[in-house]
């Protein structure tokens, strides 16, 4: 049982009040994952109220209508909105003494996200940045396994989708999709990028870019190779991670969700993820949203976490991402 030492003195019984601010679809991921939760209370804010009481007959949860009411009533907030909101809604929460999972990038800018570092760190509540692919399960892999010995390289090529809203005039596909992978290559090697080393790349159209790509190295000498775009056909969608170290070469790709492969001294090896996707999700994107919110709660309550994103990692891969889109 989740059991919040705060929540019960609070008089609610070890039930968690958890708002969700924002109803697109970053918030309804959020909301499925903390419906698998146990007691776990569920509100749902949105600046379009209709949107929220939309979301909440969905999934069974509490609309409300106003910012300043939701405060009043939770424990913990999820900022699924834009990321040009995310700062003032930050520093609120925090001001009343919140606890925060907020979806990536963690702001528009780098003076915002310092903003938000600096107000959370003269705090003592669990503010954490929502870079789930850490959860997934070839993390656990990377992170835990000793199969192909220290890592020395990894490359990672995601293609999705165009959103309906964004298609040819949305958001950088560098501050969308990219800031995942900024975020896991340093998450994986235990390292800052050194900037000095890196090589970007863009495709634009109206000067947003649909096609990014950066190559460097992290300061403990890691060689990384990311890029990802959006894409106009379902037939596009992919997702791989290939990863060299001292015994060995791992490959990853969503064509084959449930295996990597090791290339070794012994020779070719498939071996099956211990938490294969579940049917129609996409290299296990879902499940790892799931996986980190429920870190987050655990938190909350006391638990720990090795792999959960803290404002400081968003703060940080917030900085590389703005360094990254002046060059």
């Amino acid at each position: 049982m989740i059991y919040s030492q705060e929540v019960v003195e609070n008089g609610r019984n070890g039930i968690v009040h958890v708002g969700v601010i924002g109803a697109g679809v970053a918030a309804s991921f959020h909301v499925t994952a903390l419906k698998r939760l146990v007691n776990i209370k569920i509100f749902i804010y949105d600046i379009q109220y209709e949107q929220a009481c939309n979301l909440s007959r969905k999934f069974g949860c509490i609309p409300v209508a106003n910012f300043e009411a939701l405060m009043n009533i939770v424990d913990a907030i999820i900022v699924a909105t834009p990321s040009k909101s995310h700062c003032e809604i930050v520093l609120d929460a925090v001001q009343q003494g919140k606890h925060i999972l907020c979806e990536k990038p963690m702001a528009s800018n780098l003076k915002d996200a310092l903003r938000m570092y600096d107000e959370y760190r003269s705090s003592n509540l669990v503010c954490a940045i929502g870079f789930n692919y850490r959860f997934l399960g070839i993390s656990n892999v990377l992170k835990g396994s000793k199969l192909i010995g220290h890592i020395q390289s990894i490359k990672i090529v995601i293609k999705r989708l165009f959103r309906e809203e964004e298609h040819w005039k949305g958001e950088s596909v560098l501050s969308d999709l990219g800031i995942h992978l900024i975020d896991y290559v340093m998450f994986v090697s235990d390292s800052p990028i050194d900037y000095d080393t890196c090589i970007v790349n863009f495709k634009r159209n109206n000067n947003v870019d649909y096609y990014s790509s950066v190559k460097g190295y992290t300061y403990n000498r890691l060689r990384f190779d990311i890029s990802m775009s959006r894409v106009e056909s379902a037939d596009d969608v992919f997702f791989a991670i290939e990863v060299d170290g001292i015994d060995g070469h791992l490959v990853y790709e969503s064509h084959s969700p449930n295996v990597y492969t090791i290339d070794d001294s012994e020779g070719n090896t498939v071996y099956a993820l211990s938490t294969p996707p579940l049917n129609n999700d996409f290299f296990n994107f879902a499940e790892s949203i799931y996986c980190q919110d429920k870190d987050w709660i655990g938190l909350i309550c006391g638990q720990t976490s090795s792999s959960i994103a803290s404002f400081y990692h968003g703060m940080i891969a917030q900085e590389a991402l703005d360094y990254f889109l002046t060059l």
